[in-house]
C-alpha cells in the first residue's frame, strides 16, 4: 500500500496489525474508548466503569488486536487496570464534582485544571478549517465551569494522552491547533484541557498571540 491511493482507508481498517509498538498503541485506543463512553454515558462508580471495560473487551475486534499483539485476554486485562482506576478518579473529580483532588502537578509552571465538566457536547468530533488547510478528530469537546460559578459555562476541547505527562510543545500545539480550528467555524473558545489519564494530571492551556 506504500504508493496505493487508498492507503488512508487501508491503514484505518487494518491499524496496528504490522506496527511495532502495536500493543502500546490498542490500548492507548481502548483506555480512549473507555474514557469517552464514561464521559458521554457519566459514569461515576468504578463498577459501571469495568462493566463498560468488559463490554468493549467482549467486542469481535479485541480477538484481532490480541492476535496482532500477541496478547493474552488476561495480559490485556491486567494492563488496563491502572487505567480504570485513573478513569473512575477522573469522573468523580471533574464530573461528579466531589470534594478531593484528583492530580498534583509536578511539571513546574504547569497546574492542574480546578474546573468541573458540565455537559459532554460531542465525542470523537470531526473538525476541518479550510483556511489552515486541516482536519483533526478531538476526543471530546465538552462544557466546562469553576466551581463558584455554575451558569457561566464554557466549550472547550479535551485532548486525551494515556502515556506519561510531558506537556510537550507537540501536545500543547495540538491542542492549541484544535482551538484555532474551532474558532474558524465560528466558536467561542478560549481554551483547551490536555489530559493526562495515566498520571492523572490535567491542565488548561490557551492560545496566545505568539502561539498562532
Amino acid at each position: 500500500t506504500l504508493f496505493c491511493a487508498r492507503k488512508a482507508v487501508l491503514s484505518e481498517r487494518f491499524r496496528g496489525v504490522d506496527a511495532g509498538d502495536s500493543k502500546i498503541m490498542h490500548i492507548g485506543s481502548i483506555v480512549h474508548e473507555i474514557l469517552q463512553r464514561a464521559l458521554r454515558e457519566r459514569l461515576l462508580t468504578i463498577d459501571k466503569v469495568r462493566s463498560v471495560t468488559e463490554e468493549i473487551l467482549s467486542s469481535p475486534s479485541i480477538i484481532q488486536l490480541l492476535y496482532s499483539c500477541k496478547l493474552s485476554m488476561k495480559e490485556l486485562q491486567l494492563d488496563l487496570e491502572p487505567f480504570i482506576t485513573r478513569i473512575f478518579q477522573f469522573m468523580q473529580q471533574y464530573v461528579a464534582d466531589t470534594t478531593g483532588v484528583y492530580s498534583v502537578s509536578k511539571n513546574g509552571n504547569v497546574q492542574p485544571y480546578e474546573g468541573r465538566i458540565g455537559e459532554v457536547r460531542d465525542i470523537e468530533e470531526n473538525i476541518w478549517s479550510p483556511r489552515l488547510g486541516l482536519k483533526g478528530k478531538i476526543d471530546a469537546t465538552v462544557t466546562v465551569y469553576q466551581p463558584n460559578n455554575p451558569r457561566l459555562r464554557q466549550l472547550v476541547p479535551i485532548e486525551i494522552k494515556t502515556g506519561k505527562a510531558s506537556f510537550s510543545f507537540e501536545h500543547k500545539g495540538q491542542l492549541i491547533l484544535y482551538q484555532m480550528m474551532m474558532q474558524d467555524m465560528g466558536r467561542q473558545i478560549e481554551s483547551g484541557l490536555l489530559l493526562y489519564i495515566k498520571d492523572g494530571l490535567m491542565s488548561e492551556f490557551q492560545a496566545t498571540r505568539p502561539d498562532e
